[in-house]
């Protein structure tokens, strides 16, 4: 196989920005009646509201579809991101990569399954993420990002810490 091609679901990001946008809706509403004299729980409730509509309406301007190919041909990987204000393409050489490894983002301790991405350690000392931003299918799972490092390391022959 020459290209390998991953798309992030948009599906579960567009209803987590609605999910957050009708709690802070509910929330809002709720607490509008809150004395502003006095800091209370009804205040708090209301400022949690606006902050989680903020929120929420920041998400759907983020880049919100990813795409990103790896071409063992041309020995590298293309990200394309996509938001409401236009296309963003990133090309990666394998020449500029020293090593590759399976990172996360979390701990176990806060009870919330960590987030796997591959992080990319270039030759001039700055770090790239790949599969982090967007929703690709398997961020929660680190026996699929080290599938995703052996294919990596083996279309464009790159070093990999396992």
């Amino acid at each position: 196989m020459d290209q390998w091609k991953f798309e992030s679901n948009t599906k579960k990001y567009f209803f987590l920005a609605c999910a957050l946008f009708l709690v802070g809706g509910v929330l809002m509403y709720g607490f509008r009646d809150f004395d502003v004299t006095h800091f209370a729980d009804s205040t708090v409730g209301f400022f949690l509201g606006v902050f989680l509509s903020l929120l929420s309406s920041s998400l759907l301007f983020t880049p919100y579809y990813e795409v990103t190919t790896i071409d063992s041909l041309s020995r590298s990987i293309v990200i394309r991101s996509k938001t409401l204000f236009g296309e963003k393409v990133k090309k990666i050489s394998a020449d500029v990569i020293e090593s590759a490894r399976v990172a996360f983002i979390g701990r176990a301790s806060n009870f919330i399954g960590n987030t796997y991405y591959i992080s990319l350690h270039m030759r001039d000392g700055s770090y790239t993420q790949l599969f982090l931003s967007g929703y690709y299918d398997g961020r929660t799972s680190e026996n699929v990002l080290k599938e995703r490092l052996m294919y990596l390391e083996k279309a464009l022959g790159i070093m990999c810490e396992k």
